[in-house]
């Protein structure tokens, strides 16, 4: 009878404690969630790879082990996860984007594969290597675009003495990179000065 009532309280009290702003890991079905720190489906951190994104396009799902059993969702379902160490990934078009910082303007990265040439005696090889390529939305429920200035300023455009700071800081797309001691990127750091 005891373990009926503690089971039962546990099942009641789970989706309480879980948007107590707690980071708990899991799934969010949506923006609004996310911003509410109300997570959908909670993962069960004490099994082994309790929350896995599968990388392959024929394969768009994310695996997630609670205490009922495990889950495959599909990843056209998910607004984002929260993976049990507690980096955020939001989930568009079955692609996976890591959240960076979001102290003002959300900038995402998504690690891609891209082959070099390499030459040999005989032939030339290729080698494969991971790149990061970044991306930004405004908001976390905006669509993602490419982080470079153009973008930026399209998005940011309210005046023209904004966009003419905007572009006398960060000349180039690289200079969108350049990041502070704390990890926080110079353009969030730029954005939250001039608000």
């Amino acid at each position: 009878m005891k373990i009926k009532i503690l089971l039962l309280y546990y099942g009641l009290a789970l989706p309480i404690i879980c948007t107590a702003g707690n980071l708990y890991p899991g799934i969010f079905s949506s923006a609004e969630d996310y911003q509410k720190n109300r997570v959908s489906i909670v993962a069960d951190t004490t099994q082994h790879k309790a929350l896995r994104i599968d990388d392959f396009f024929f394969r768009p799902y994310i695996w997630i082990k609670t205490s009922r059993g495990e889950r495959k969702i599909l990843k056209k379902e998910v607004f984002a996860v929260r993976m049990p160490d507690k980096k955020v990934y939001k989930i568009v078009d079955n692609d996976n984007y890591l959240l960076l910082d979001a102290s003002n303007i959300c900038i995402y990265s998504k690690e891609k594969e891209i082959s070099i040439p390499k030459a040999t005696v005989h032939s030339t090889r290729y080698k494969r290597i991971k790149v990061s390529e970044y991306f930004f939305s405004t908001t976390i429920a905006d669509s993602v675009q490419n982080l470079n200035t153009t973008n930026i300023r399209l998005a940011l455009l309210k005046d023209r003495q904004l966009d003419r700071k905007l572009t006398s800081h960060f000349p180039t797309n690289k200079s969108l990179l350049t990041r502070s001691e704390n990890g926080q990127f110079e353009i969030n750091a730029f954005l939250n000065i001039i608000k």
